[in-house]
């Protein structure tokens, strides 16, 4: 139910993601940006509202597969990234 409740667009990207949340319920969580070497390339404190968009920059960042985490108090969900 999670996983379902968070979009990725436009996935692949030339570095510019938009993360929508899609539930009833605001929750606070984390996100990381993890390359698939296994470095974190981004982390931060997340507040989810409801209908939220946050923006996600990793121009700059070298192409290829990225995982976006996003762990909250109702679980933790893993999506693919692909920088062009």
């Amino acid at each position: 139910m999670l996983d379902s409740a968070f979009k990725v667009f436009p996935n692949p990207s030339d570095g510019l993601f938009s993360l929508t949340y899609l539930a009833d319920e605001a929750l606070k969580g984390k996100l990381k940006i993890i390359s698939f070497n296994g470095q974190v390339v981004l982390e931060a404190e997340k507040t989810f509202g409801i209908g939220a968009v946050i923006n996600i920059d990793l121009q700059g960042l070298a192409a290829g597969h990225y995982i976006l985490e996003i762990e909250t108090e109702k679980g933790k969900i893993t999506k693919q990234l692909i920088l062009k």
